[in-house]
């Protein structure tokens, strides 16, 4: 009798610490979650007016180093601002304010700007390396956010309340979608049919990827109320964790891979007609995979 009450004292102390180690490893958990959940957003809202510093993931800066170059750049340049005689939607807008005066103060695309380029927005600095400002666009989309900035240039510099910026782009997409309403091809302009479908592509890839770390925090707060006050082990939560961190991965690589492909033809392009340079940052993704592996021997370590 006094063996069997100590073997069950030995198995009590037993499953006792089993589940003070399953605890804890599930409120380590819940707090990588946090940490996930915080990296990525912070990676997404950055270079926005949310979080105009922060890691970028892309970085162009404008250097004629030839004749060439620079009259191509002068070229967008006049092209920019013809462009806002364009639209009936902003006839009234050029009549009553933007004369020629005032458009010949837009410095976009000038020699020596720097675009700093993310999902759902992007920076801009001058030839001084001070930054002008931060806004919300199609990050990714170079000439959305070139249309954008000449739109926020005339508002700032005519004090306007019209939300030109916005009509520049819808006047751009509207265009390109007529162009070639009858027609599929790689050809110019049709080529921005799909540069524009991977812009809109990534944010929704990125809106997902922001969206499934939630999830997981979501799951592991369950997850830890059962097994903490119930006692409850779900290998089914197991499995719904570990296919949310599979997702978010596939999601974010997704745009990581997208984005390489899409920014090394640009890059090509740019350095070929020496316009500027153009930098992808990795660092980040490698960290975010890390995480992600962090997560998944967490994961595997809450269910031994």
């Amino acid at each position: 009798m006094h063996e069997s009450d100590h073997q069950s004292k030995v198995e009590f102390a037993r499953q006792r610490r089993e589940r003070l180690h399953g605890l804890i490893w599930r409120v380590f958990a819940t707090f990588y979650d946090v940490f996930f959940c915080w990296i990525v957003c912070s990676i997404f809202a950055s270079c926005t007016p949310l979080k105009p510093n922060g890691p970028k993931i892309i970085d162009i800066k404008i250097e004629a180093d030839s004749e060439f170059a620079k009259n191509t750049l002068d070229l967008i340049q006049q092209s920019l601002k013809f462009a806002t005689y364009l639209s009936n939607d902003l006839s009234s807008f050029v009549n009553q304010y933007a004369n020629d005066s005032i458009l010949q103060q837009l410095d976009t695309l000038y020699n020596g700007n720097t675009y700093q380029l993310n999902v759902f927005g992007y920076c801009r600095q001058d030839q001084m390396g001070n930054k002008v400002g931060c806004y919300f666009s199609d990050g990714l989309n170079l000439v959305v956010c070139l249309l954008r900035d000449v739109g926020f240039q005339l508002r700032s510099i005519t004090s306007s309340d019209s939300e030109i910026e916005n009509q520049f782009v819808n006047l751009y997409y509207n265009a390109i979608d007529q162009a070639c309403s009858y027609r599929v091809t790689t050809s110019f302009p049709c080529v921005l049919q799909l540069y524009n479908a991977y812009g809109k592509l990534v944010q929704w890839l990125a809106i997902a990827g922001m969206c499934l770390p939630v999830l997981l925090f979501v799951i592991s707060v369950f997850d830890l109320i059962f097994y903490g006050f119930l006692g409850i082990r779900l290998s089914l939560l197991q499995r719904i964790r570990f296919g949310t961190v599979l997702t978010c991965g596939v999601c974010l690589n997704l745009i990581y891979i997208l984005t390489y492909i899409t920014w090394d033809e640009i890059g090509h392009l740019v350095e070929k007609y020496e316009m500027g340079k153009v930098e992808f940052q990795t660092d980040y993704w490698v960290s975010l995979n890390i995480v992600m592996v962090g997560c998944c021997i967490l994961i595997a370590c809450n269910y031994r």
